[in-house]
Formats: structure tokens, C-alpha cells, sequence
């Protein structure tokens, strides 16, 4: 804490106020603010001693043990089909029609998907299967099935595996 202090006082003097100890009294900041933050977590944060009443007498945070639970989605993504320069179908997917964030909560998308046949009715029975954290989500199909109809369904997926809704089922055409 001296060398800061000292580094302190040297930038409060107009005198000695120079790029050089400024830079100085920087970085004697962060070598004490790292001892104190080493300093707590050694010996009060993680301490089981230290009750969270004394933690927040000393006004430090209380963390906590447990992982925070993500809500189950009640809707489905809002999701923009479209088809890339390379042939592939392009599964843009948000939160909401105006943000391009995910909603809150949420880790990722699921897609179902059938090929060809008659229009599935139940999402839990289409064959294929496909998730992904970021959008956009990228599906590659094989040339043999250029032209034949894509069914497919989504939903969204928490950060513990819980899914919300399926999605309608929709269909586009493999390009």
C-alpha cells in the first residue's frame, strides 16, 4: 500500500505530475487492489468461518453456492430461414422480432428436422436433430436431396437442458 500511496502523492502535486507517475501510481493501483482482492478471497469470501452476516458488515459480496437456475422458455425463437451463397439453409434465430440477442436465460436452439415424405406431426418423431449456442444456425444437406422438402421445428434450450415449446412445424425446399 506504500508504493501507491506514494505513487498517489506524486500525482497530486502538480509539480511532479508527469506521464511517468502516472503510469507509476497506475500500476501501484493494481498490484494493491490485486493483494486485497487475494487478501479477501483467502480469508473472508471463501472462509467458512466468516458468516455472510460478517461479510456483509464489512460490506463485501456474498457469493453464492449454487449456479443460478435459467428460466424454461414459454416461447419459441424468432427464426429467419434463408439460403447462403454456398447452397446451405441459413437458420437465423433471436429472441425477439426486434432484438438480435437470445432470449434471457437461454443456451441455445434445437432443431428437429424430416426430409422428404409426408408433413410430420409430431416433433419428437422427425429423424434428424441439430443445436447450436450462436446464430446462425448452418445446415449442409447432401446433393441427392437438391429439391426435396425440409420439415423442421425449434425450440429453445436453457443452460441445464430444459427445453421450452416446439416451434409449428414449417418447410422449405433444399436448395
Amino acid at each position: 500500500m506504500n508504493t501507491f500511496q506514494s505513487a498517489l502523492t506524486l500525482t497530486e502535486n502538480l509539480a511532479t505530475r508527469t506521464p511517468i507517475t502516472i503510469q507509476a501510481k497506475n500500476d501501484a493501483r493494481k498490484a494493491a487492489e490485486k493483494k486485497v482482492r487475494d487478501f479477501l478471497k483467502a480469508y473472508v469470501t471463501y472462509n467458512p468461518p466468516v458468516t455472510n452476516a460478517d461479510r456483509k458488515a464489512m460490506e463485501v459480496p456474498i457469493h453464492k453456492k449454487t449456479r443460478d437456475h435459467s428460466p424454461i422458455a414459454t416461447t419459441w425463437p424468432w427464426v429467419f430461414v434463408s439460403v447462403d451463397q454456398e447452397r446451405h439453409l441459413r437458420f437465423d434465430f433471436q429472441g425477439s422480432e426486434t432484438s438480435k440477442a437470445k432470449l434471457d436465460g437461454q443456451h441455445g436452439m434445437e432443431l428437429v428436422g424430416q426430409i422428404g415424405g409426408e408433413m410430420p406431426t409430431d416433433q419428437n418423431k422427425m429423424p434428424l436433430s441439430f443445436f447450436d449456442t450462436n446464430s446462425p444456425m448452418v445446415i449442409d444437406f447432401l446433393e441427392e436431396y437438391r429439391g426435396e422438402d425440409f420439415y423442421f421445428s425449434y425450440r429453445w434450450e436453457n443452460n441445464v437442458g430444459e427445453k421450452g415449446p416446439w416451434s409449428n412445424i414449417f418447410k422449405a425446399i433444399i436448395p
